[in-house]
């Protein structure tokens, strides 16, 4: 228990101290708040002294901005436990700058016969610490915030644009490698054909299928295939009034036990010194005792209701209630102290103005870290649904190439190798050939384009088993499949062919280049419409300085993730590849879309 207190208070400080610690937003609304008080509604402020009061509260403020700025500078450069020093340094002593001009001012022009040193002194640094610790808290959760809802935004738009071309960018991709095909083939075509003699075109025709359409097709064989990427464009966002107005009022605006401690911070200084024998104490409990209780009463009866009113309405109401607990407390301190008007009236609305800013500060801390913990695991779910969405994509194209890559192999091979042998059985018969170079053409081109159906690659067990024989004696293979994984892969084309693929790869490498004697499969269907693998082997380790070869690019290519397990002795890598179809896929879809119109 004490062990996660820690680790809480060590988060909190981490958010205290972070990127906007000095920020002048931070130290501006809380800064000008208390020079006000100086200069309108401090209690030792006398009528007749009300212009020097504002000099004295000015010179304070000009004196404690400088301050701020001037250390903010040291802060900027420092990091770790040093940055956490020099920020509550910065805080603590802001303020009792601030105060020390004041007193010494209010001094040097006779404003006041004496100061109470020790009680202002300790005032002042608990001060500076809650107010300017409270907002720095809130503003680093603001924008921590805003910065993540930008990048929800933008990978969501990524997203959406990414599973919109998922069914055509295979198609796009596949387009694209056949033309591409069909220009190197066509140039070459038009070399070959039109030959001085029959001969000479048999010759041409057959070094078109060995020079050309062979290394073509072995290419796109071993070539890993990657969609087009959508590039992600950054966005800005702003956190508005309302927006923040909204969650601070929605999740837990009356926070009780915050509010008493902050507000015993505040009243320590002066309650300790106020009164022997710790009557200050007793006092200043008393005080803290309306404000607890109120803004409980207030937690349970308004704060569901809360969530149903409009938000201008919310803001009235809780600012309201935020000014009625603040201003009875600002009246019995401003009565105690011996307060007329019209200092008493002043001194309220400055206490009840300062305490509803503290108050919306703490209120405001709950509201963004629950909007931020709800765009955390919304950007979380977009992430894995885009991995997802592009992995499968290319391993679509993956597919689409081996099979092009079959078409130019078996299909365009077997027309060029067949009709320069039926010219050949011509010429060797001695008959007169008229070569039609369009017919040739045409029956190339007409094998290019057939629809051939999908290769149908052997069932995964069966794979398995094939490069078992493949490897007998020289490398053992042994895996651990359940029943659902092996149903998923033979459902799948696209997984099944890149599982196939990526395991020869893996065991060729162990082989080749580990020397293993001996490798593993594991693979398990996730329910997030992935399958988990795990390639191991006894072979030497991979060396960190290593080149990727085609299998790494073809993993990085089609994975939704992969790692490379540390081991001591021989390689494991861990891989999750989308397998559940064009269900999941359709699925995705649909949730994507709902989490991108949630964020606009």
């Amino acid at each position: 228990m004490l062990e996660r207190a820690w680790r809480r208070l060590a988060t909190d400080v981490l958010r205290l101290v972070g990127k906007y610690a000095v920020h002048p937003v931070v130290v501006l609304p809380g800064l000008v708040l208390l020079s006000l008080g100086t200069a309108f509604a401090d209690t030792q402020n006398l009528n007749r002294y009300n212009e020097q009061w504002v000099i004295v509260a000015t010179h304070g403020f000009v004196g404690a901005c400088i301050w701020f700025f001037a250390v903010g500078v040291l802060v900027h450069i420092a990091s770790g436990y040093w940055r956490t020093l020099a920020v509550l340094f910065l805080y603590a002593t802001t303020e009792l700058v601030r105060t020390l001009i004041v007193e010494t001012g209010a001094l040097s022009r006779g404003m006041i016969d004496h100061v109470e040193w020790t009680s202002q002194v300790l005032t002042a640094i608990l001060t500076g610490l809650t107010v300017y610790g409270i907002a720095s808290l809130a503003v680093n959760d603001a924008y921590a915030f805003r910065a993540t809802v930008a990048d929800l935004k933008a990978r969501s738009a990524l997203l959406e644009t990414t599973l919109s071309r998922t069914e055509l960018d295979a198609n796009i991709a596949r387009r694209e490698i056949l033309r591409s095909a069909k220009t190197t083939i066509r140039s070459a075509l038009k070399k070959t054909l039109g030959g001085v003699s029959t001969e000479a075109t048999v010759r041409a025709l057959l070094d078109l299928s060995d020079d050309v359409v062979r290394p073509l097709s072995r290419q796109l064989l071993f070539r890993p295939g990657s969609s087009a990427r959508v590039q992600q464009s950054p966005v800005r966002t702003q956190l508005h009034f309302w927006e923040v107005v909204n969650l601070a009022s929605s999740t837990k605006p009356f926070r009780a036990g915050p509010t008493v401690f902050v507000g015993g911070m505040l009243a320590l200084g002066s309650a300790v010194t106020a009164a022997p024998y710790g009557l200050g104490i007793l006092a200043m409990l008393a005080l803290l005792v309306f404000p607890y209780f109120l803004l409980t009463l207030a937690d349970r009866f308004l704060t569901q209701k809360l969530r149903e009113w409009p938000s201008l309405t919310r803001f009235v109401t809780v600012s309201a209630i935020y000014s009625v607990t603040c201003g009875i407390d600002a009246v019995a301190v401003g009565v105690v102290n011996g307060l007329t008007q019209p200092l008493l009236t002043l001194f309220v609305v400055y206490a009840t103005v300062m305490g509803a800013l503290i108050l919306w500060y703490i209120a405001t801390m709950s509201g963004v870290r629950r909007g931020y913990d709800e765009v955390i695991h919304q950007l979380r779910g977009v992430n894995e649904q885009l991995e997802w969405a592009v992995a499968r994509v290319n391993a679509r194209l993956w597919t689409d190439q081996k099979e092009l890559s079959r078409t130019l192999h078996n299909e365009v091979q077997g027309v060029l190798v067949a009709t320069a042998f039926k010219l050949q059985r011509q010429v060797d018969a001695g008959n007169k050939i008229d070569i039609d170079e369009d017919e040739i053409r045409a029956l190339v081109f007409a094998a290019l384009d057939s629809p051939n159906a999908p290769s149908t690659a052997p069932p995964l067990q069966g794979a398995l088993r094939e490069e078992r024989e493949r490897w007998d004696g020289v490398l053992g293979i042994s895996w651990d499949i359940d029943a659902r994984a092996v149903s998923c892969v033979d459902n799948d084309r696209d997984a099944r062919r890149v599982i196939e693929d990526l395991v020869g790869e893996f065991l060729t490498n162990s082989v080749k280049h580990g020397k293993a004697h001996h490798a593993t499969i594991r693979m398990r269907a996730t329910a997030s419409g992935t399958m988990a693998i795990t390639l191991a082997n006894d072979g030497a380790p991979m060396p960190k300085n290593r080149i990727p070869g085609i299998g790494t690019e073809l993993a990085n290519s089609v994975s939704v993730s992969l790692r490379l397990v540390p081991r001591s002795a021989g390689v494991e890598i861990r891989l999750e590849i989308p397998c559940e179809g064009r269900d999941h896929l359709e699925n995705n879809v649909t949730e994507a879309r709902s989490h991108t119109l949630s964020v606009e």
